[in-house]
């Protein structure tokens, strides 16, 4: 069975490799990105979900989602934040999930 292909975009190095790890650990395959930028390069590629930082510097993490939206990708927009404006967040992008840092990694693992 394949594992499913994940992108990560997040620009805090510590979260990035923490969760990068936990996840490659349970079998995904996962694509890192520290920025929006960074990550449109890649952008054309399959991914079953992405979990996306909503605050980043540069292009912000629901900029990049619209983005993907834009061109029917992925099937699954997560997004993390350590800040208020979840309820923004949710009617602007629904059918997204939203997960406040720091991040409960089964949580997370049972909405992949």
């Amino acid at each position: 069975m394949q594992s499913k292909k994940l992108l990560i975009v997040e620009d805090d190095p510590k979260s990035l490799y923490a969760l990068k790890t936990v996840l490659q650990d349970r079998g995904f395959q996962v694509v890192a990105c520290d920025s929006a930028e960074d990550a449109q390069r890649i952008e054309h590629q399959q991914f079953y979900a992405a979990i996306l930082d909503v605050r980043l510097p540069g292009m912000s993490g629901p900029e990049f989602a619209m983005q993907l939206r834009q061109n029917h990708l992925p099937a699954k927009i997560i997004f993390v934040t350590a800040y208020n404006g979840v309820k923004d967040l949710r009617e602007g992008f629904p059918g997204s999930i939203v997960l406040v840092k720091p991040l409960d990694v089964d949580t997370l693992l049972r909405l992949l």
